[in-house]
């Protein structure tokens, strides 16, 4: 059963649940569709109910318990996995601005680290109140909408 839905990147879907699955789509409508599996790649066994992140040929993913998983697009290699410790579920997806990526568990704690194929944490924040959307960034502003309150984070 899937929690979240793929992304497509230039023809390819990718998938995250128990595996991380590549399937190039085909390049024009036909009656018959034999879409073509890349590769399949073993990653933590536990639901995933964001949806993967794609950046410069690595494929992120997050599952509820905070365990992130880094593959690399064309080979589906492992390129790390990481547990976040997020201390409550993860709904949300991850989510890009700038040259960062932000997990957040339905806690409210929010893990902020850098793109690449080396993790690097640069930043932990506590909202304070609970939440289960994806952080919606505008300029350098980031809103949240808590369970509670619609908040707006920025300078």
């Amino acid at each position: 059963m899937d929690f979240n839905g793929p992304i497509i990147v230039h023809g390819v879907a990718y998938f995250f649940q128990d595996k991380g699955k590549a399937i190039k789509l085909p390049e024009e409508p036909a009656d018959e569709i034999k879409p073509e599996e890349l590769w399949t790649m073993k990653v933590k066994n536990d639901r995933y109910y964001g949806s993967p992140l794609y950046h410069d040929g690595i494929i992120y993913g997050i599952t509820q318990q905070s365990v992130l998983s880094a593959l690399d697009a064309k080979t589906g290699e492992l390129i790390y996995e990481k547990t976040l410790d997020l201390k409550a579920t993860v709904y949300p997806s991850l989510t890009l601005a700038g040259k960062y990526i932000y997990a957040s568990g339905e806690g409210g704690v929010t893990a902020v680290f850098e793109l690449g194929r080396e993790f690097k944490e640069v930043k932990r924040n506590e909202l304070g109140e609970g939440f289960r959307c994806c952080p919606l960034f505008v300029g350098n502003r980031m809103y949240i909408r808590g369970l509670k309150h619609l908040y707006c984070i920025g300078h």
